[in-house]
């Protein structure tokens, strides 16, 4: 090594070798004498003085261009003293490090000052939410014993947490447990680089145990503040200065309601850097006349002294998952700028921009960018009804010039930006149209309303993302039953929560069905309203896949003027009966070499003249064919708009005939040309395919009934003047399952029993009941899945009474599973789970306001409140939904409860 220095001139030290950890006496030793006399011993033997440069470190570029941060020997070897002693850093803990090197948090929290105290560091390769958990799990098994290089101590940035709270409500309820038991076994867990969101403090808390110490730095000076290791530690602070370091708050004139506690943060520390590399006017400008560092951040504190950040002093820094982030550098590569006037114009559909930080849970910020469009781009899209700019074409465009997290994730279109009388544009205004009230309390925002009014003149129009949405239907979180692979139900899987048992007994009657041992038996879901039948029905569906025929219906559907009831129930019967056809037929494929009709004297006379037959030459890559065809396939290659060149396939048995596009060998024809080009087939021209279709009995019902009739004017009137919907003869019936069962004896066909789901079963009369139990008997019947919310009540049409309104002999032969009404803390899961399906932001305080009118009316109406507060929240300024939005839908909207006892209290007042 001291040869290769010598070639790059660079100099040469040999260090010591670090203390081994596992002798007590020598770690003891060690503490005694590792202070600042020490490393000094250490530099003399090198040579160097402690005021030298030891590292330079980059800034993130929050305010321009990123500057050089020159740490000296004496910096470095006071922050690392510090932070070991202030968190009792020793030659015991083990550090799990996921953090990037070219970031304090890192460098010195998590590599510097453990190495200095003796810890050891363990590296992931890069962050991995399911690497984390495990590790964790590895080092405190759950047999209670303890690894011998455990994991002690862990720090990351908030959306790091974030996503371990997401990956631990993926995990199964084992696999939860271990998780837990797990974590809390570490001595350490901190947190820093940008603001921790509270409900993240939380939730984090609630699973593991910990409260995360929060610790406020730069690169300027590391550390400076923080919530202690032992004592209170106060969501939402950075806590107190460390030993040693003087703090001052340099109050700012135009501070909020006046607060003499509110300012610009400013220290003086052992840590404190030297200067920013070759830059000394800078360097000057960042500190006060006493030697304070000028941080730029806004802070006051709290009646016991504790440091709470309030935000930047610049608007132009943006805080994103533990990165600072300059609004300036980003909007220079969206549009170049010159002092206050625009020059040269990067995006070519950009006129003006204005990029921000808009609040976010999980990343604490996210980057906002608000463009003003080109004049004639604008005008142009208005015209054809189309975005001037979407978020995703910006995404693709930038992706190319700037870091991937720098991109914006939310992009606002205005006409206009609001600018000052020297050509700036308003940040704090576009800031205080984004954030909360609250937020913008501590942004030093004068006279909000009257600017709120200004920006009220403007057109504000926010593209969204192209990409394509999914409705959200009443049951889209539901994917299936949530079971385990033993058939034993997971508490919450696959969108479900609770109801276990009766989970449990649908996962076995999905196996019979698999099994095709459930053919012509019924299931019955009988429980009281909102209590998940619909739910288990779909997930019995999402269960089978979609190769098995699932087919809804309500009762209700077999009343008609039209049809008869017993119509309408067996042709959903037939709808649920699955048939897949194996077919190998003959085909003639290949390439059109020639194609040559051959014309005759007409057989009427006259002068016309008729196509006799048609000569086809087909190639592929083993050979060529000419086939004579019928006059009648003639027709259909016309139709085809078949020609010289073209890949064609033609059936054998029925002459159907199929272009499959133009032959590549013809591809550089033209330059240009709206054709789809494919290779030349292989194999023989005249080959046979098998083919594979699934089809259901009333498909084959259907297309069988349907008269084909002929091109007379009697047939014509015939079509147009026949019913709507008709009814299909149980004679066509009959033929088509005498062919159906002819197909499966000869192993053509296979038969693929289906689900026939029919809600709301009290709503049949006994006609259909008398029709369902011979339906059941049948060799063609589907598996059929009844449910009702009824008790004892009266069979449709009849005075007889009978459980959940179905006669006795039909309900002798159905299964019955009974759901469950749900307890506040599943409905409140529930409740979470729809708002996640959504994309609703709700806290839990709003959760657990919901679980409670969910108790009080039903969950249904719970849930359909979870949209108009949405609507409210966002009329308010707010992203989330909190309990006053709540508060203010329940006055708008009653439940049935309240409408019935309101009838029931204002009778007079309605028609009866």
């Amino acid at each position: 090594m001291q040869s290769v220095a010598n070639k790059s001139s660079s100099q040469f030290f040999h260090l010591p070798p670090v203390l081994n950890k596992s002798s007590e006496k020598s770690r003891d030793k060690h503490s005694q004498n590792g202070g600042i006399h020490t490393d000094k011993i250490l530099l003399d033997k090198f040579g160097r003085s402690s005021e030298d440069p030891a590292l330079i470190l980059y800034t993130s570029g929050t305010t321009g261009k990123p500057k050089g941060v020159v740490h000296t020997h004496r910096s470095i070897i006071s922050q690392v003293q510090t932070l070991t002693k202030a968190w009792e850093y020793s030659s015991a803990d083990q550090f799990l490090h996921c953090l990037p090197l070219h970031h304090v948090h890192g460098l010195f929290n998590g590599l510097m000052a453990p190495l200095y105290a003796g810890s050891t560091v363990e590296f992931l390769p890069k962050f991995s939410v399911r690497g984390v958990w495990q590790r964790w799990r590895e080092s405190y098994p759950t047999d209670g014993s303890k690894a011998e290089e455990a994991i002690t101590v862990f720090t990351g940035v908030p959306t790091i947490y974030a996503r371990l709270i997401q990956g631990y409500h993926a995990m199964d309820p084992e696999l939860q447990a271990a998780s837990v038991s797990a974590a809390k076994n570490l001595r350490l867990m901190m947190c820093g680089s940008s603001a921790l969101p509270l409900p993240v403090m939380q939730e984090w808390e609630a699973i593991t145990g910990h409260r995360l110490l929060e610790r406020y730095g730069m690169t300027e000076f590391v550390m400076a503040l923080s919530n202690p290791l032992k004592g209170e530690r106060k969501p939402g602070t950075v806590g107190k200065p460390f030993p040693g370091i003087q703090v001052k708050i340099i109050a700012d004139e135009e501070s909020v309601n006046g607060n003499t506690g509110m300012g610009e943060l400013c220290i003086k520390s052992p840590s404190l850097f030297k200067e920013y590399w070759k830059l000394p006017e800078v360097t000057k400008e960042s500190f006060t006349d006493d030697g304070f560092f000028k941080t730029g951040d806004a802070v006051t504190t709290d009646e016991d002294g504790y440091f709470i950040i309030l935000g930047r002093t610049n608007a132009d820094i943006i805080k994103a998952g533990g990165y600072k982030l300059s609004a300036l550098e980003i909007e220079s590569v969206i549009i170049e700028a010159s002092g206050y006037h625009f020059l040269i114009v990067v995006h070519p559909a950009v006129s003006e921009c204005c990029v921000l930080g808009l609040p976010d849970k999980d990343y604490g910020e996210i980057v906002g960018a608000i463009v003003v469009p080109e004049a004639d781009v604008k005008r142009k899209q208005d015209q054809e009804s189309k975005p001037v700019l979407s978020l995703e074409e910006l995404s693709n465009w930038a992706k190319d010039k700037i870091a991937p997290y720098k991109i914006p994730t939310q992009l606002i279109v205005w006409d206009k930006l609001p600018r000052n009388a020297m050509g700036k544009d308003g940040k704090l205004i576009l800031l205080s149209c984004e954030i909360s009230v609250s937020a913008a309390a501590n942004c030093k925002v004068q006279n909000l309303r009257e600017k709120e009014r200004k920006m009220e003149k403007m057109k504000i129009e926010e593209v969204q993302s192209t990409t394509k949405k999914q409705r959200v239907a009443t049951h889209t979180h539901i994917k299936g039953l949530g079971l385990e692979a033993s058939g034993k139900a997971l508490p919450f899987a696959a969108g479900f929560v609770g109801q276990v048992e009766a989970r449990e007994a649908s996962g076995l009657v999905v196996d019979m069905i698999r099994q095709k041992k459930m053919a012509g038996r019924a299931l019955l879901l009988a429980g009281p309203p909102g209590t998940g039948k619909t739910a288990l029905a779909l997930g019995i569906s999402q269960e089978l896949g979609t190769k098995v025929p699932f087919c809804p219906m309500v009762g209700s559907e077999v009343y008609s003027s039209e049809v008869k009831k017993t119509e309408v129930l067996m042709e959903n019967f037939r709808r649920a009966i699955g048939l897949r056809i194996k077919e190998n037929k003959e085909v003639y494929e290949g390439e059109v070499t020639e194609l040559s009709p051959e014309e005759t004297e007409s057989v009427t006379g006259g002068y016309g003249k008729s196509i006799s037959h048609v000569i086809i030459g087909l190639k592929t890559v083993k050979g060529t064919k000419q086939l004579k065809l019928d006059p009648t396939i003639y027709d259909a290659l016309i139709k085809e708009k078949v020609a010289v060149g073209d890949v064609i396939y033609i059936e054998a048995n029925s002459g159907a005939v199929k272009r499959v596009g133009r032959s590549d060998a013809f591809a550089t024809e033209f330059d240009l040309e709206a054709e789809e080009y494919v290779p030349l087939p292989k194999g023989e021209v005249h080959k046979k395919k098998e083919i594979v279709q699934d089809v259901t009995l009333h498909d084959l019902d259907a297309a069988n009934a349907r008269p084909q009739g002929g091109q007379d004017i009697l047939s014509l009137m015939g079509q147009m003047m026949k019913p709507r919907k008709t009814e299909i003869t149980d004679k066509l019936r009959q033929e088509i399952n005498k062919v159906v069962n002819r197909y499966i004896d000869e192993g053509v066909a296979e038969l693929v029993p289906g689900v026939l789901f029919i809600d709301e079963v009290h709503m049949l009369d006994m006609e259909c009941f008398s029709y369902l139990n011979r339906a059941l008997e049948s060799s063609l019947s589907p598996i059929v899945i009844f449910a009702t919310n009824r008790g004892i009540c009266n069979v449709r049409g009849t005075d007889m009474t009978s459980p959940h309104g179905i006669p006795v002999d039909l309900l002798d032969r159905l299964v019955i599973i009974r759901t469950q009404t749900y307890g506040p803390a599943e409905m409140i899961q529930i409740l979470a789970i729809r708002a996640q399906v959504e994309e609703l932001v709700v806290d839990e305080e709003s959760l657990a306001f919901l679980g409670e009118i969910g108790q009080r009316t039903s969950l249904r109406h719970a849930v359909q409140l979870l949209s108009p507060a949405s609507i409210v929240a966002k009329m308010n300024g707010r992203d989330n939904i909190c309990k006053a939005d709540l508060e203010e839908v329940c006055t708008l909207y009653l439940d049935a409860k309240s409408s019935a006892r309101l009838l029931q209290e204002q009778q007079e007042k309605y028609i009866s």
